[in-house]
């Protein structure tokens, strides 16, 4: 278990799932849900959907987005999941096919549940 499941503990915290295919996303939200039993996992189709002071209090620790780099980066999401502690894992075309290597991590197809478990099972940074 990495040091960010470590440190929510018994308080709540949210996941972020932000994927244009729900099958896709209920498959990551379960994941999500092993991994952070106590958390609120939150779906949106795309990332520009998201506000940041709509989400609630609790920290983000993690958002799965499918999205490329530039879309994320910068943003006032960004600075939110940073500031809570939180990751990104990019995923999607867009995420894969990017010409440089990006700040967050990608979650490259196919992918399985065993792979994101792995993800998660990592210390972040």
């Amino acid at each position: 278990m990495n040091m960010m499941c470590d440190d929510v503990g018994a308080k709540s915290v949210i996941c972020l799932v932000v994927c244009r295919q729900a099958v896709v996303a209920l498959d990551l939200a379960t994941a999500l849900l092993e991994q952070f039993p106590r958390a609120r996992v939150l779906h949106r189709a795309s990332w520009a959907e998201l506000e940041p002071d709509c989400l609630g209090r609790e920290p983000i620790v993690l958002a799965v987005v499918e999205a490329a780099a530039e879309e994320v980066a910068h943003s006032a999401l960004e600075r939110r999941i940073l500031a809570d502690g939180g990751q990104i894992l990019l995923m999607g075309e867009a995420a894969e096919s990017a010409a440089a290597p990006t700040r967050w991590p990608v979650l490259e197809r196919p992918f399985s549940i065993d792979l994101l478990r792995r993800f998660l099972a990592r210390p972040p940074g």
